[in-house]
């Protein structure tokens, strides 16, 4: 049988239910991550109601791509624009874990398999993402220990 003569396979569709349903079993609360693009920040408000549905509090929000900055000049460029993580956390009162800006040498360590914070633990952006990961952290350890919540 050819590739072209092959029946295509739809790929299988996960119900709102179901995805409701896996998010009440969350072993830490989630975090969210965006871009400062409104679209990206609308996509994010909907995970954070759903989030809500099911009375599973929300970590964070943690904003990629916040910028690009010039690795000769220093300077910062909002590429995808600004302020989608400040618009989460006005609105919705989530703490800003971390804004990473692009940048060249995290793309160059993934494609190598070296992490920036093992290639370069001192640079600007692994100090980001170990900050971030200590509020992880931390905001996991305080979820631990809060009271059990009563379900049904």
């Amino acid at each position: 049988m050819s590739a072209s003569s092959r029946p295509t396979r739809r790929p299988r569709r996960v119900s709102a239910q179901a995805r409701l349903t896996a998010t009440v079993d969350l072993p830490t609360p989630p975090l969210v991550l965006a871009t400062p693009q409104p679209v990206s920040v609308i996509d994010v408000e909907r995970g954070i109601a759903m989030f809500n549905q099911v009375n599973t509090p929300v970590l964070g929000v943690v904003e990629n791509m916040s910028g690009y900055v010039c690795p000769h000049c220093g300077r910062l460029d909002e590429v995808f624009g600004a302020g989608g993580a400040v618009h989460l956390e006005q609105t919705y009162g989530l703490p800003i874990l971390a804004r990473i800006p692009l940048d060249a040498a995290v793309r160059t360590g993934g494609d190598a398999g070296v992490p920036i914070v093992v290639a370069q633990p001192e640079h600007p952006i692994s100090r980001l993402y170990a900050a971030m990961a200590e509020q992880v952290c931390e905001g996991i350890e305080a979820a631990r220990t809060a009271a059990p919540r009563i379900v049904g």
